[in-house]
């Protein structure tokens, strides 16, 4: 009786060390996904490259907008210097200031191409479409591996308490056993045995122990977190028995954002080709500059 007592404790203990991993951080599948979705790296880095492909995608760049070069210098120096003139005459000056300013802009407009502007609007257009597409894709691969990692945790997880149960089993089998053999009711063979089982069960449960950590580990790197946080998943799957194939491979066929993706890579090939076309034929464009320039020296010029 009070190895059967002291059993009961050490189980309530054992179960005590995994409820303030449940009572401190619970985590539903819902609030997973919206975690990954906000801090996944994948995802900032897919996003980011879409909003460049968005930018890009202007007229200017294209080619329609006119361009305005600036420029501008200045030189100030000091110098000694001896000059001789045809006259015969010569001047020495110590330190002579000299002060050099320049300045310019100039404008270039193509008016005309070749299409070749035109052409590149489009493939620019193309690469947003595919960037947008491109980032869709790697936030359903995202939470797909989210959900995927999240029912592996919780499946780990009620694994474990299940091993928790059977060690409570044995420790029962082992007690009677115990009784038995002492009694003469049973062999020691039999007491040695049920010693084995729980070593067993003791043991499955570390190796599940390590097993959770790991996919917790997992899921918390999805999830854009410390990888050491301790949570407990609170789960209730609902199948969805309505799928038709039929259905759902007609919806790939048009909404799949990897088919997308790739159809407007195609798509922007095809456009660079034309680009490359219009170069054969003449532009027509303005030219337009202006240009300052100011000298300054003390010592005169030649």
């Amino acid at each position: 009786m009070i190895y059967h007592r002291i059993t009961v404790f050490a189980l309530v203990l054992l179960a005590l060390a995994i409820l303030p991993s449940q009572a401190q951080d619970t985590l539903h599948i819902e609030d997973a996904i919206q975690l990954g979705l906000a801090k996944n790296f994948d995802i900032k880095i897919s996003r980011g490259n879409r909003e460049i492909a968005t930018n890009n995608n202007t007229l200017g760049n294209a080619g329609f907008w006119p361009t305005i070069d600036l420029s501008a210098s200045q030189r100030y120096t000091k110098e000694n210097t001896t000059q001789q003139f045809i006259s015969g005459d010569t001047q020495n000056r110590d330190k002579a200031k000299s002060n050099n300013l320049a300045a310019g802009a100039v404008l270039n407009w193509t008016l005309f191409d070749g299409t070749t502007m035109f052409y590149t609007k489009d493939r620019l257009e193309e690469l947003e479409k595919q960037g947008i597409a491109i980032t869709e894709s790697v936030i359903q691969n995202i939470v797909a591996q989210i959900a995927t990692e999240f029912y592996t945790v919780a499946v780990e997880q009620l694994q474990l308490e299940l091993l928790l149960e059977n060690i409570g089993l044995s420790e029962e089998r082992l007690e009677i056993a115990k009784n038995k053999y002492e009694f003469g009711k049973a062999s020691k063979v039999e007491y040695l045995q049920a010693q084995v089982d729980l070593n067993n069960d003791k043991s499955n449960y570390l190796l599940q122990q390590e097993r959770l950590a790991a996919s917790k580990t997992t899921l918390n790197e999805l999830l854009g977190r410390e990888v050491t946080l301790d949570f407990y998943v609170v789960f209730n799957p609902k199948l969805n028995t309505g799928l038709q194939y039929e259905l759902l491979k007609d919806q790939m066929d048009q909404r799949n954002p990897e088919i997308l993706a790739t159809r407007y890579e195609i798509n922007s090939a095809k456009l660079v080709q034309k680009e490359l076309y219009g170069e054969r034929i003449p532009e027509i464009g303005v030219n337009l500059a202006y240009n300052y320039a100011k000298s300054e020296a003390e010592a005169g010029f030649y």
